[in-house]
């Protein structure tokens, strides 16, 4: 087999572009998948966070992780929301109120819940070979193409285009990547990482994981007395709607999932962003 491709180093957006501190930036690692609406949400809120200056720009780096939801859930015995009927029909109408709320335009496919095997090997062979900035373009590509153009990700042709006219990658750089969906190396490592996210806690997506040296002492302390302290040296998060929370633990700016301190309904300038199409 040809060797992982190399992505040359392209000027695109960067999820934490770090500046120059005394203090060691807050690391956050984010477990996700495409197919998981809420690893969507998740992944917006913390761009449009660590995007400013004003809000955690410096003081958060995120560090994506790829990995496999249905692999979570069957290592667990958890169960996708959508797999319930009543639920599916509660999770169409929170998925509208989450977006507008979240201020993130999505819609759910009618294909929904997909296959994201595919795009998930996809996106582990860009985090072996490419810059984190390339990974979070590629992942904010691969969001969009399913929750808001609702293309058929389960198609590699799709990604390849996604890659090219939204993630900014050479049309032989996307190329090389579809065609590592079936490398061996490529399968082990998102195996590898699945595996990891169990292992640490993980029975969904996003989940976040932050060492508890980050923590202010206070809060380390409190954690100690109340229980509220995980068994290893970190601290696991899980939700979009838990990212306020771990904010508030590790003292960081919070201003609403749009970043503004203030409250969605007040900054709507049009209404119906959010569609949901549903055959139910």
């Amino acid at each position: 087999l040809p060797p992982l491709p190399v992505c040359s180093d392209l000027p695109v957006r960067r999820m934490a572009s770090l500046t120059s501190s005394s203090t060691a930036p807050v690391l956050v690692e984010v477990f996700y998948d495409i197919g998981s609406m809420y690893s969507y949400f998740a992944c917006s809120v913390l761009h449009r966070y660590t995007s400013s200056p004003a809000l955690w720009r410096g003081k958060v780096q995120v560090k994506l992780r790829p990995c496999l939801i249905g692999g979570i859930f069957k290592a667990t015995g958890n169960q996708m929301p959508a797999a319930l009927p009543a639920r599916r029909v509660y999770v169409m109408k929170d998925t509208k109120r989450t977006a507008e709320y979240m201020r993130v335009p999505a819609k759910v496919p009618l294909n929904f819940p997909a296959n994201t095997l595919k795009v998930m090997r996809l996106l582990t062979s860009i985090s072996m070979s490419c810059t984190p900035t390339q990974l979070e373009d590629a992942t904010d590509a691969l969001f969009r193409t399913y929750w808001v153009d609702n293309d058929d990700i389960s198609e590699v042709h799709t990604l390849q285009r996604a890659l090219i006219h939204k993630a900014h990658f050479s049309p032989a750089e996307a190329e090389a990547h579809c065609n590592a969906i079936d490398d061996p190396d490529v399968k082990k490592a998102l195996r590898k990482a699945t595996d990891e996210a169990v292992r640490r806690g993980a029975f969904g997506c996003p989940t976040f994981f932050v060492k508890r040296a980050h923590f202010p002492p206070d809060v380390r302390d409190w954690m100690a007395r109340e229980g509220a302290v995980g068994e290893a040296d970190e601290e696991m998060f899980f939700g979009a709607d838990r990212i306020n929370q771990m904010a508030f633990l590790l003292r960081l700016p919070w201003k609403g999932p749009g970043g503004t301190g203030v409250e969605p309904s007040s900054q709507r300038e049009e209404p119906g962003i959010v569609e949901i199409h549903s055959r139910l």
